[in-house]
């Protein structure tokens, strides 16, 4: 008989696009002729927001709850479909980002729940679009954050560095380098590093 309906791709992660590639993001389904495709603009501070909701998932109902950020699109999107065959489709992203630049979560869904609630017929990934390379280290008490070009892998100077939720910014030298100490941590507190150059996050 036909092979079932299924959709492959991120679930759940974090992807950053290729800053000299085109700005897409690709699924693989069979056996789909559309897919239902949403797409929402996110800020780095609320990564602690969406990781709570990629962990809504009800296994009962099969589904999540609303998607966080700011509805840009909700649509379909026809597949080239092959009979059994595992096809690519590309989402662009390039219409919903500022200057090739920006934050996305994306959902794509098949036409079609499946049989099984242990079984997701769904991609979820948020998407950045940054020219900007992290790397940081960090002790007890200091952090040491490096910012390189992604483009170039030379380091960037000047970049702000902020551990969210806390005010207070750190600048990175000719090295790319930016040094922190660390705030009093409170575990009920979710934190995420950001750093800006400009008007790239």
């Amino acid at each position: 008989g036909p092979a079932a309906k299924q959709i492959e791709g991120p679930r759940g992660e974090l992807v950053t696009l290729d800053p000299n590639g085109s700005k897409h993001l690709s699924v693989y389904s069979t056996n789909e002729e559309k897919l239902h495709v949403k797409i929402h603009r996110v800020t780095p501070e609320e990564w602690a927001r969406v990781k709570r909701w990629w962990s809504s998932w009800n296994w009962k109902d099969r589904k999540f709850g609303p998607l966080p950020g700011k509805k840009l699109l909700d649509t379909w999107v026809s597949v080239e479909a092959v009979p059994d065959q595992r096809v690519e489709t590309r989402i662009d992203l390039a219409p919903y980002l500022t200057d090739g630049r920006g934050h996305l979560v994306v959902w794509v869904e098949g036409s079609e729940k499946p049989d099984s609630p242990w079984y997701g017929n769904f991609v979820a990934a948020w998407v950045q679009a940054t020219e900007l390379g992290l790397h940081a280290e960090l002790d007890p008490k200091r952090l040491v954050t490096w910012v390189t070009s992604l483009q170039t892998g030379a380091p960037v100077e000047g970049a702000e560095v902020r551990i969210h939720p806390a005010t207070t910014t750190a600048q990175t030298n000719a090295e790319g380098l930016a040094f922190q100490d660390l705030p009093q941590r409170n575990t009920r507190m979710d934190q995420v590093l950001v750093v800006r150059k400009g008007g790239d996050v």
